[in-house]
Formats: C-alpha cells, sequence, structure tokens
C-alpha cells in the first residue's frame, strides 16, 4: 500500500516500518507522533493544525478499547469545529470577492465610458 502513496507519505510509512522493527521499547504512539511530526514539516499545513492531527496519536501507546473510541471521538468534534469555521470563512471571503468583482467591473464601466 505504501508504494501507491505520494510523498511525503510515502516516506513517512517507510519510516514508520523500519522504525517499528527496532523499536527498542518505545511506545508505538511516540514513534508514530515523531515519524508523522517529521514528515508533516513538509506539508502546508498550519501548526494549529498539525497538533490537531498529532493528537489523535496517544503518546503512551495503548489504551482499552473504550479509550480508543473516546479518543477518536474527541478528534473528531474538535475536527468539526474546525470545518465549521473554515466554512464560515470561506463563505465570508466568496461573498468579499463578488463584492470586490463587481465593483471593480462597475469601475471600470465608469472608467470606459
Amino acid at each position: 500500500m505504501q508504494k501507491q502513496l505520494p510523498e511525503p507519505f510515502k516516506s513517512c510509512f517507510e519510516k514508520l516500518d523500519a522504525k517499528f522493527g527496532e523499536a527498542n521499547g518505545e511506545p508505538l504512539g511516540k514513534i508514530f507522533r515523531d515519524v508523522l511530526e517529521e514528515g508533516m514539516e513538509e506539508l502546508p499545513l498550519q501548526p494549529e493544525d498539525r497538533e490537531a492531527f498529532l493528537q489523535f496519536i496517544p503518546e503512551n501507546g495503548y489504551m482499552d478499547g473504550q479509550m480508543q473510541l473516546l479518543s477518536i471521538q474527541r478528534s473528531r468534534t474538535l475536527l468539526e469545529g474546525t470545518i465549521e469555521k473554515l466554512e464560515r470563512e470561506n463563505g465570508e471571503k466568496c461573498r468579499l470577492a463578488l463584492g470586490l468583482g463587481a465593483m471593480s467591473g462597475m469601475l471600470l464601466v465608469l472608467i470606459l465610458w
């Protein structure tokens, strides 16, 4: 599967594979977080977006099923809030762009007339 992924994801999963093989007693969650932090530096993400994604990965590397479910639900709630905020901002920016386009069109008509 990792061979089909684009970069930087492909190299991240290759590094994960190598690190898991030589775990040296490090928790799974810590290895996963360290490798993804390094790989995500290449992506055009805001620091808070990176941290929101990395919060999903537990630092201690172990949890029972109920705790994992709660962690997933918490992350989903945070992401849904971010999605709503970005959709509102997108709508405001679209209205602004539309207004500026209409005003510049009217200005151009006045200048050419």
